[in-house]
């Protein structure tokens, strides 16, 4: 393993380090409404069950994108992937990993919304029947 490589790896396994550090937090459901940490839309700013849910769906994509992203840097090193394959197999398994967080919270955020207005409707509903 030359310089280059070991860079490359620690920087891989920093970064995976981070991602699943970001993702446990909001897995477990530890942090509340905020304008720093989290998916922050307008939907999940609005109530707490819409960022706690939508929020779990992040932190468990962060964390499967966090190990993926420290098994394909050690894996790419391990099987002789020089710095520019191994940085592109890294780098692509990363921004797939990212996206797949963004569409799949997005996903939950818009689920848990339908799902409340739905009990809005059935509430109405139920009010003027008596």
């Amino acid at each position: 393993m030359n310089g280059g490589q070991i860079v490359l790896l620690a920087t891989y396994l920093l970064a995976s380090a981070v991602l699943v550090g970001s993702g446990i937090p909001l897995y477990r459901r530890k942090v509340g409404r905020n304008n720093w940490f989290g998916l922050r839309t307008k939907f999940t700013m609005s109530d707490d069950p819409t960022w706690y849910a939508a929020n779990r769906v992040t932190g468990r994509w962060l964390i499967i994108t966090g190990i993926g992203t420290g098994l394909s840097g050690v894996g790419g090193i391990l099987a002789g992937m020089n710095e520019v394959e191994s940085a592109t197999l890294v780098t692509g398994g990363m921004l797939t990993g990212i996206s797949l967080t963004v569409f799949a919270s997005l996903a939950e955020q818009r689920r848990v919304v339908e799902e409340r207005d739905q009990a809005d409707v059935n509430d109405v509903d139920a009010r003027q029947q008596m």
